[in-house]
């Protein structure tokens, strides 16, 4: 399995800002449960907590990922930013990026993502 930094993934500015938020609005205005640890693959929001704070030290720091990591820092962004029990209505005011841009970054990263899984 690859192990990569966002560097090495080619991550853009608007990219890595995304992401952050994302991973680090769950202590901010989302709070996990377990409903959303079940979206994410989890068996509790505890276990996600936890491989949150993971991803939040690796994505704000110069720390490669392994790439199934990536996406589940991708998933998480995704949820929190939609969920209107996460962060949804906030997001753009949290970001300064609406739902569609927001969108379009997560689907530019998954698609590199992808192209190391191959």
């Amino acid at each position: 399995m690859d192990v990569m930094t966002a560097g090495q993934l080619g991550l853009t500015k608007d990219e890595m800002h995304v992401l952050k938020a994302g991973v680090g609005e769950w202590w901010g205005s989302a709070r996990a449960d377990d409903s959303h640890a079940s979206a994410l693959g989890y068996s509790s929001a505890a276990l996600m907590e936890s491989d949150l704070e993971y991803l939040w030290t690796a994505v704000n720091g110069p720390a490669a990922l392994p790439i199934d990591a990536w996406a589940r820092v991708i998933a998480s962004t995704r949820l929190v930013s939609t969920d209107r029990n996460a962060s949804g209505e906030d997001w753009p005011s949290v970001t300064g990026f609406d739902q569609i841009e927001t969108d379009e970054l997560l689907a530019s990263v998954e698609a590199r993502i992808q192209a190391h899984r191959q």
